[in-house]
């Protein structure tokens, strides 16, 4: 397939033999794909960084139960 004139990057993540098929693609196809992986990317990294997020107020919840669980064994001992 010979590339088209006028044409978008090929998506990153696309093998370099679905990158020399997407450049033999109509523009219009092309513009569209493009559109949606960039949907898809910013879908991806958003639900990346939710979970981010979540991770790290587990982490302080799990911390903060673990001094509790220390003071409360220490106010036992005592």
């Amino acid at each position: 397939m010979e590339p088209n004139a006028s044409t978008h990057a090929a998506p990153r993540s696309w093998t370099t033999q679905e990158k020399l098929l997407f450049t033999g693609l109509p523009v219009e196809i092309q513009s569209l794909i493009v559109r949606r992986e960039n949907d898809r990317e910013k879908q991806l990294r958003r639900a990346q960084n939710e979970a981010a997020e979540l991770r790290n107020r587990l982490k302080a919840d799990a911390e903060l139960l673990k001094s509790a669980n220390t003071t409360q064994k220490e106010n036992t001992d005592g």
